[in-house]
């Protein structure tokens, strides 16, 4: 599943409230080119996060924060945030069945 860099929004690197620091852009993903954020940790993992509608205004730096935190939190409940992109796409695409 390719990711191309959206470049029409700036990345930015922030701190979720439990300390990881997450570097976050934004992206087409996959055939359907579904526009969505990335985030990647301090180790170059990267995380396909919630969708980014095309035509939507950047969030203002409380609003990010306030994305990746909710993200990032529903990760750690779900026991997901070991779960990186790559993985992810292999299991989206049937391989990892």
């Amino acid at each position: 599943m390719p990711l191309n860099p959206d470049p029409s929004v700036s990345p930015v690197s922030l701190t979720t409230d439990d300390g990881m620091v997450l570097h976050c852009a934004v992206a087409w993903v996959g055939r359907d080119e579904d526009r969505r954020w990335v985030f990647v940790d301090g180790d170059g993992v990267d995380y396909i996060g919630p969708q980014f509608p095309a035509g939507s205004p950047a969030p203002t730096s409380d609003g990010l924060r306030r994305i990746v935190n909710e993200f990032w939190t529903m990760k750690r409940a779900l026991g997901q945030a070991g779960m990186n992109a790559r993985l992810l796409r292999r299991q989206l695409a049937g391989l990892d069945n």
